[in-house]
């Protein structure tokens, strides 16, 4: 009787087990918001419920490597992109953004080279689009001249339209979160860059891996 016993219930148990749960640890910085990879992760997450996704806000290229996290969602050089350890999920390119009262508003575009006086405020050292903007002023013959280095996109965008400088942003990041007076100026050179999500060389991708790109992609 007990072992019958023992059978029903280990039979009862297998039919209503779960499938092992899929673990992926994702890296991000605070510069993503805007572009909606929260709302993407949360859509995969819906939709696969036996994945969890753990979010990592840190040094990214660094526990990347590390084998911290499994992937990581940043911008790069478009050139980055094929280097066969990314997935692009968009375009980008850097845009001026400065406050209204600034001669550079009323123009419709400037070249990099003009900017070369200016004060900058940019993201911190650590963080990729600091070490991009100034490759790209670099290229154009100057270092920018920063005076502040702020943790988000947001709070940059919030001392430029006080006055305190200018800065080079995404064009998706600026245009979304620009606020009531500050102005966005499109830059004649062009400095190609994609969001991508960026994973080590020895990492086969899963289709589930494949799944959660496209999410992010369509979002």
């Amino acid at each position: 009787r007990h072992l019958e016993l023992h059978r029903n219930f280990t039979a009862s148990h297998d039919a209503t087990a779960k499938a092992p749960e899929t673990v992926l640890r994702l890296g991000y910085q605070s510069y993503m918001k805007p572009y909606h990879c929260f709302e993407g992760i949360r859509k995969f997450s819906d939709s696969h419920q036996d994945c969890r996704i753990i979010l990592y806000d840190s040094s990214i290229r660094e526990i990347l490597n590390r084998g911290v996290i499994d992937f990581a969602v940043m911008i790069q050089m478009a050139e980055s992109a094929g280097s066969g350890c990314s997935i692009d999920l968009c375009p980008e390119r850097f845009v001026l953004v400065v406050p209204q009262s600034h001669p550079f508003a009323e123009k419709k575009e400037v070249s990099v080279s003009e900017a070369s006086g200016e004060s900058f405020i940019l993201l911190p050292d650590r963080c990729n689009l600091n070490a991009l903007a100034k490759m790209f002023c670099m290229n154009h013959g100057f270092l920018p001249k920063t005076i502040m280095t702020l943790p988000s996109c947001h709070n940059i965008l919030e001392m430029v339209s006080c006055e305190y400088g200018i800065t080079m942003l995404p064009s998706i990041a600026a245009s979304r979160m620009l606020p009531m007076n500050a102005q966005i100026v499109e830059l004649t050179e062009y400095f190609p860059l994609t969001v991508s999500m960026i994973f080590n060389s020895s990492r086969s991708l899963t289709p589930l891996d494949r799944e959660l790109a496209e999410y992010l992609r369509k979002e």
